[in-house]
Formats: structure tokens, C-alpha cells, sequence
């Protein structure tokens, strides 16, 4: 049996042993326990303003569930993105849990299934991170090491605990199924070529699932060089034909993103932009304190602040220093390269919607997670040992517990919200959004004072100055309610809603003034008990 420590550097692929089954069954057992432990809360939680109301509960082509609703999403893309098996799981989710009369959200279908939905699939997706490693390495404790490190670190908790984040659980377990079966048909098991072809389809439902799946070749080039060692030709041949299958969506990633409202960057910087991304993910990895669903790290903020090229130094020189120490640990640099080849198509070397916010989000760490998993199944599996094991399951404890508080920040609007406030006081997102929900919960004096705000980090946004025309509304303040929505026209002419509303207060603010001097008040406006619009 080949010694722990050199199993990474072993230049025969077949060297590694096959685990004994009893003792990957156990090792799967705790690895699930640990992962319900941390996760279980999220069954509870409810549908967010932050994409689930858009994407779930208030989609009109869920509304009800049919069909023909979930096979537009195959024609069509949903909010820039072509992700038409996650939106089927979705459509299906909401065929299961329809009913007629809608709970105090306004929502038809069960929150809770969503979420358990969510854990499930990151459950799924877990276990397949650790088949991988397993077949890496041959240990089986060791792979559950890792593959505990990527299911309870703290930067997984958005993609768990948020129902617009299952793309991200979709795409990450299909794209771990890929890349085990990979592992497997480079590993010259038997039916090589079936596990490349099942590596293949796992690879496409992948990027159906969610486009940023197209780093999945780069990350199989990874471990064949690095791990498995085979010759280069090989590497590039077989992960180079997989990169063919990804020419197609990254066409149609483009082709559909060319409306995005995301600020354009000059290319000569988008280097720097990336730079202070990657950084960014490295540190969060590292030290996953103050997570939020908005960093506010758009790419005008990271060049107005001289980010760039301090990540860019900071970055060159880690690299040199990291290479150097760890050129005879192979398995430490596919940790890093795995890193690095999950989050290319999000570093914004290529501009994406998401950017208005910020370039970096934890859920665009899902996939890369499968770096430090690697590198901590390969520490484990070369320093054999109770102290090792102690020092190891300390590590993962105090990852679990944090993500376990962590998930307490999705439980509902007001705790996401507030939270992100806390993390970044000039997100105009979590402001908007925390105003609305306020104002679903027709409490609009305490809606008014974050639109205000909001409205000040985001003057031009149309649907704000409508949510707080309602809000004014709401409060009788008919002159500024007016005034709102003629902003908001102003701002987005075919907003048929706000031109609506506008005629609404104006006839209400009529009535108010012909009343002043009658004996009887007039009857409230429609505007005054309007929903929030999102």
C-alpha cells in the first residue's frame, strides 16, 4: 500500500488502494450527520425578497405551476441566464406544493420544501465531493475530512439557505459528479469511456443548471496534472474536449447578458478587478467573518479605492511565496488551482449582471471549495494520527458552528437585511429590499427612512421611487407620494404599475383638498393599501 504521504506524488494513477467499503459507509454516515446538524434550521426559513419572490413564489409562470411555464424556461433564459434545469426543478417544487389560498407572504407554494430542497441537494453535492477525494487519495476518513470542509465552511451558508441560491447546489453537484467521473475514466477503470461520456452529460446538466459550471474542464486539467499525474498530452486532450462542450454556453452566457445594466470596465483593468476578487475569496476562506449576501465590491468601488493594484501585489506575492513552499506538495497547488479555476468565469475577467452589486458573492464560491476540501484531505491522509484527527475535527467544529450561526442571518427579511446593513452600510440592495419589507408588512413609517436612504446610494432606480410613492401613499403623504411617481415614470416610462399609481394619488390628493373644507373625510385612495412592487 502506498504511504500517506506519498500518494499524491505517486506518477501511476492506479497506485492509490480501494478503501474498504465498511469504512466509506461509515465516513458517509458522518458526513451527512454533521452537515443536517449544522444546516437542519434552514427548513424553517422563509421565502426572501432577495430573488425568491422573482424567481419562486411570485413568477407568474409558477402561478399556477404548469407545464408549459416550466418548458418556457427552455426556450428562454431567466434573468440573464439560460438555467433551464434549475428552473424545472423549481417549476416541479411548485407543482408539488401548490395551493390555492396564499399564506401572509403571498406565496402558493411551501417554503419549507424549497429549503429542504436546497439541503438535500447540498447534501447530495457533499457526498459527491467526498466519492471524489476518496478516489484521489484512497482514504476514506481523510476524503470525509475534506468533503466536511467543503459542506460546513461558512461561505456554503448562502447557497444552503437561500432558495435563489439552488443553482448553485444544482450546478455544484452535477459539476462534482463530472469531475469524479472523470477522475474514474483517467484512472483507467473499467468502462473507462462510459465514465467519460456519464462525466460529459453530468458536465452539460451542469451548465444548464448554472452557466459558471464552464470552469469544470480547467478544474479537471487540474487534478489530472496534479494529482493523477498522467502526461500532458493526455491532460489537455481529454480536458480539452470538454472545453469544446463548454464553447456553446459561454456564446450564450454572452450573447444573453449584453442588455446587463453592469457598469462596463475597461479590459487593461479588469486584471485588477479579478485580483482584488480572488484575494478577497482567499481571505474568506481563511477568516469567514462578516459574510453577507452584498459586499458592495463593484468594480468602480474597487478602482475609486486603489484595490486593484494592492491585490494584484499582495496576490503576485503570495503566489511566488505559496509555489515555493509547496512545489513538493502537489496536492496543495491543485488546492489552490482548483480554487482559482472554480472562480475564473466569476472574477470579472468578464463583465456579468451581478457586478452592479459587487464582483465577489459567497455563492460564487460553491464550486471552488473543492480547493481547500482537496487540501485538507491530503494533509489528513499524509499526517496519520490521534493528534492530527483531534486537530482536524477541532477545525471542522468551529467551521460548523460559525455556519450555524451564520444561517440565522437567512431566516427571514428583516434578519437578512439588517445583517447586510451590518456588513455593508451602503448596500442600496439590502436598503430597498429591507424597505419593502417593511412595507409588506404595512409598517411604512419605518419603510420610508431606508427608500430615503436608498435613494440617495441609487437615485436613478425607477421601481425605488415607486415603492416610495406607495409608502407615502400608505402614510397620507399625498404631495410626496406624487411626487414619487412621477419620478418614477420619469425614470422608466413603460412602467405601466407606476403610471397607474401616479393617476391613483393624484386623484386621492384631489379628494383630499375638496375634502378639507366638507364635513366628511374621504374614502382612502387605492394607493394607500397598495402591495409593495419589487
Amino acid at each position: 500500500m502506498t504511504p500517506p504521504a506519498t500518494i499524491a506524488q505517486s506518477t501511476t494513477p492506479t497506485a492509490t488502494p480501494r478503501p474498504r467499503g465498511i469504512h466509506s459507509r461509515a465516513a458517509l454516515v458522518v458526513l451527512t450527520a454533521v452537515t443536517l446538524a449544522t444546516f437542519w434550521p434552514v427548513v424553517t426559513f422563509r421565502f426572501l425578497l432577495w430573488d425568491d419572490d422573482e424567481v419562486v413564489y411570485a413568477n407568474p409562470n409558477f402561478n399556477p405551476p404548469t407545464a408549459e411555464g416550466i418548458l418556457y424556461y427552455w426556450k428562454h433564459p431567466a434573468w440573464n441566464l439560460y438555467m433551464p434545469v434549475t428552473m424545472t426543478a423549481w417549476g416541479a417544487l411548485a407543482m408539488v406544493s401548490y395551493v390555492p389560498t396564499p399564506d401572509e407572504q403571498g406565496a402558493h407554494v411551501s417554503a419549507a420544501l424549497f429549503h429542504a430542497c436546497n439541503l438535500v441537494l447540498h447534501l447530495l453535492a457533499s457526498g459527491a465531493a467526498f466519492l471524489l477525494l476518496r478516489e484521489l487519495f484512497g482514504r476514506p476518513w481523510a476524503a470525509c475530512a475534506g468533503a466536511l470542509v467543503f459542506a460546513v465552511h461558512p461561505i456554503q451558508v448562502e447557497s444552503v439557505a437561500w432558495v435563489g441560491g439552488m443553482n448553485n447546489d444544482l450546478c455544484g453537484l452535477f459539476a462534482l459528479l463530472a469531475l469524479w467521473q472523470y477522475v474514474l475514466y483517467a484512472k483507467g477503470a473499467r468502462h473507462r469511456w462510459l465514465h467519460y461520456a456519464a462525466g460529459a452529460a453530468a458536465l452539460l446538466l451542469a451548465m444548464l443548471s448554472k452557466p459558471m459550471a464552464v470552469g469544470v474542464p480547467l478544474m479537471a486539467f487540474v487534478l489530472d496534472l496534479a494529482i493523477l499525474r498522467r502526461p500532458i498530452g493526455r491532460a489537455v486532450r481529454d480536458a480539452g474536449i470538454w472545453m469544446l462542450l463548454v464553447v456553446p454556453c459561454l456564446w450564450w452566457t454572452q450573447h444573453i447578458q449584453t442588455g446587463s445594466v453592469a457598469p462596463p470596465t475597461t479590459v487593461w483593468k479588469r486584471p485588477l478587478i479579478a485580483a482584488d476578487a480572488l484575494l478577497f475569496y482567499l481571505r474568506q476562506v481563511f477568516v469567514p467573518a462578516r459574510l453577507g449576501f452584498d459586499y458592495g465590491r463593484s468594480p468602480d468601488w474597487v478602482l475609486a479605492h486603489g484595490r486593484g493594484w494592492i491585490s494584484l501585489g499582495v496576490l503576485t506575492n503570495l503566489a511566488i511565496i505559496f509555489f515555493f513552499a509547496a512545489r513538493k506538495a502537489p496536492a496543495l497547488l491543485a488546492g489552490a488551482g482548483l480554487i482559482a479555476a472554480g472562480l475564473l468565469p466569476v472574477l470579472g475577467l468578464v463583465p456579468f449582471d451581478f457586478q452592479i452589486y459587487s464582483t465577489v458573492a459567497d455563492h460564487y464560491a460553491y464550486l471552488a471549495m473543492l480547493g481547500p476540501a482537496l487540501a485538507v484531505t491530503w494533509v489528513t491522509a499524509a499526517a496519520p494520527g490521534r493528534i492530527a484527527g483531534v486537530c482536524v475535527g477541532f477545525f471542522i467544529a468551529l467551521l460548523a458552528a460559525r455556519s450555524f450561526a451564520q444561517t440565522r442571518t437567512w431566516r427571514d427579511n428583516f434578519a437578512l437585511f439588517e445583517h447586510g446593513l451590518k456588513v455593508n452600510p451602503d448596500s442600496w440592495a439590502a436598503r430597498i429590499d429591507l424597505g419593502a419589507a417593511y412595507l409588506q408588512g404595512r409598517r411604512p413609517a419605518e419603510a420610508v427612512p431606508h427608500f430615503v436612504e436608498a435613494a440617495k446610494l441609487k437615485p436613478k432606480d425607477a421601481q425605488l421611487h415607486r415603492n416610495l410613492g406607495v409608502a407615502y401613499g400608505q402614510l397620507n403623504r399625498m404631495d410626496e407620494s406624487v411626487r414619487e411617481f412621477r419620478e418614477a415614470v420619469l425614470l422608466d416610462p413603460s412602467d405601466d404599475k407606476a403610471r397607474r399609481f401616479l393617476r391613483d394619488a393624484v386623484a386621492y390628493r384631489r379628494q383630499l383638498r375638496a375634502a378639507s373644507t366638507a364635513t366628511s373625510p374621504p374614502t382612502r385612495g387605492p394607493n394607500s393599501s397598495l402591495p409593495p412592487q419589487q
